[in-house]
């Protein structure tokens, strides 16, 4: 692990499809951010709306945003896939284009990392206009997350996690397809024996609204056929 903490890089991998309605706000919750040590990759998979523009501007004079256009390529696996391929440092972070981090957030992770593999937080539910409705409890310790995730129930937010990069590079990245790319992801972790860890603070507001993936048409696959097919019964 790193020993200096304070000089360690992160890269955060920020896929963008259509969304120009909230983008900015995850952008300037990236900015704000008080850990500053940070690189930023912005992947565009296919997006048909003004993301593109709002993105270029506010991050025209930043030069920790790395901008990739991929075109008509459409899909959040696909296009992290591509994005991991860019990562140069120790760990890796992601947000989706319409969820915002507390200023702190990036800060309180780096302190876990010499200690586990995988670090998320508590997240928070919030609508279009960014009220919270729900605060989401989830386990804290390694065992009671990896119980967890062996009966279905994903603990760590998508949003919220801090990783190894050469971890997700060992397992192949993500799944390429579509849906559940995280708990397929973080089910491949556990079978390489990696520890996780919940920070038990509300520092990820996940956004959920009508065009969101939380409310996306049915998924293909279930959890229990992503832990089947890992071997996991």
């Amino acid at each position: 692990m790193e020993n200096n903490i304070e000089g360690m890089n992160i890269t955060i991998l920020l896929p963008v499809y259509n969304d120009e309605a909230f983008i900015e706000r995850t952008i300037l919750s990236i900015m704000g951010q008080t850990y500053k040590n940070f690189i930023c990759i912005i992947g565009f998979n296919g997006t048909k709306d003004l993301s593109k523009e709002i993105v270029n501007r506010l991050v025209e004079n930043d030069d920790r945003f790395k901008i990739f256009d991929y075109g008509s390529e459409s899909g959040k696996s696909k296009t992290l896939n591509k994005m991991l391929a860019e990562v140069k440092t120790e760990r890796l972070c992601l947000i989706d284009g319409d969820d915002i981090w507390v200023s702190d957030k990036l800060e309180k992770q780096i302190k876990f990392s010499p200690y586990y593999d995988v670090i998320g937080t508590l997240a928070s539910y919030i609508d279009e206009s960014d009220n919270i409705f729900h605060n989401l409890k989830l386990s804290e310790g390694n065992d009671e997350i990896c119980s967890s995730l062996l009966k279905g129930n994903n603990q760590i937010v998508n949003s919220s996690c801090m990783v190894n990069t050469g971890d997700v590079l060992s397992v192949g990245g993500w799944n390429s397809d579509e849906g559940l790319e995280d708990f397929d992801l973080w089910v491949k972790l556990y079978k390489k024996s990696k520890t996780f860890y919940n920070i038990q603070e509300y520092l990820v507001n996940h956004r959920i609204h009508p065009g969101s993936n939380f409310n996306s048409k049915k998924l293909s696959v279930s959890v229990y056929d992503i832990l089947y097919l890992n071997g996991i019964k």
